[in-house]
């Protein structure tokens, strides 16, 4: 036993010790510098300084830090797979919803068997949104136009299945406003025409 706050040094000198800095509360410094910090009681803490990497692999191949205003995960070798193999459970991605709490922007759901995205996505230009094994839908903006790509695979089927509701195709009608050119109508099943041809 040693007296309390005293220290206990390695390798004989004077900058590597473990000491217990108050009651339930031990520190490992090493070349100086405070590494650990080992807390007990209603926080159960063990903290690793800011910029201290806690590291897995013989290599150091996963690291986990705080910088003191971010935080990374970062794989060096091979996958960084995420794994919940509880059974019906999610894994679920949340961030700050704007007006300081949190929500779910991404949940893969176990139970659901689906992706369920809570937050508008946006993809950059000239990036494609591919559907299909064999990229067989194509969706993208250039920065100038927007493509829907049917990839040499198939028909092309606008599909709607609500009951008596219609499939419009509208466009700029010319005085800055959006006007139906086309009404597939569905109650009415008929083809309507708004604007000449």
């Amino acid at each position: 036993a040693i007296a309390a706050t005293g220290k206990i040094y390695l390798d004989g000198g004077s900058n590597t010790y473990i000491t217990e800095s108050s009651a339930d509360r031990v520190k490992i410094f090493v070349g100086g510098d405070e590494l650990v910090n080992i807390i007990e009681g209603s926080t159960n803490l063990f903290r690793l300084s800011d910029s201290v990497k806690g590291t897995f692999g013989n290599a150091d191949d996963l690291q986990i830090y705080h910088d003191g205003s971010n935080s990374y995960i970062q794989n060096e070798v091979g996958d960084l797979q995420i794994f919940n193999k509880a059974d019906d459970k999610d894994i679920i991605l949340s961030s700050d919803d704007g007006s300081g709490g949190t929500t779910p922007y991404i949940t893969l759901d176990g139970s659901a068997e689906k992706i369920i995205i809570n937050k508008s996505m946006r993809f950059a230009d000239s990036v494609n949104a591919y559907f299909g094994a064999g990229q067989d839908l194509q969706i993208k903006h250039d920065g100038s136009n927007s493509i829907i790509k049917a990839n040499g695979t198939g028909n092309l089927t606008i599909r709607q299945d609500t009951a008596d509701a219609d499939i419009l195709l509208r466009c700029d009608d010319g005085s800055g406003g959006i006007a139906t050119y086309l009404t597939l109508d569905g109650s009415a099943t008929k083809v309507q025409i708004d604007k000449n041809m």
